[in-house]
């Protein structure tokens, strides 16, 4: 009869609707989930970029002290050469008393 009918069609439907619901909701999850990988990824990324910004400033540091260090090491070795000037003349002068 078309009443029997009609309630094995409403019967079919509203079982549909349910397995419709059951998938909505395993999608949202599977949203949910990917958004919390998101944020978690973008969090490590921040993370990365703070370490990477750290290193590069002590690579600039790094850099500044060497050039710090050639600069001295170049005035160490003015002032070498100066004294050794200063005791080559004092030889020259201590022969002359010598002789």
């Amino acid at each position: 009869s078309a009443m029997q009918q009609s309630a094995t069609l409403a019967h079919d439907n509203l079982a549909h609707i349910q397995e419709a619901t059951e998938v909505l909701a395993s999608i949202v999850g599977a949203v949910d989930s990917i958004n919390a990988m998101n944020a978690q990824i973008a969090t490590a990324a921040e993370e990365q970029c703070q370490v990477a910004q750290d290193i590069d400033q002590r690579v600039t540091h790094i850099s500044s002290l060497a050039e710090q260090t050639h600069g001295d090491a170049e005035t160490v070795m003015q002032a070498s050469a100066q004294i050794q000037g200063e005791v080559q003349q004092l030889n020259h002068h201590l022969g002359r008393f010598r002789t």
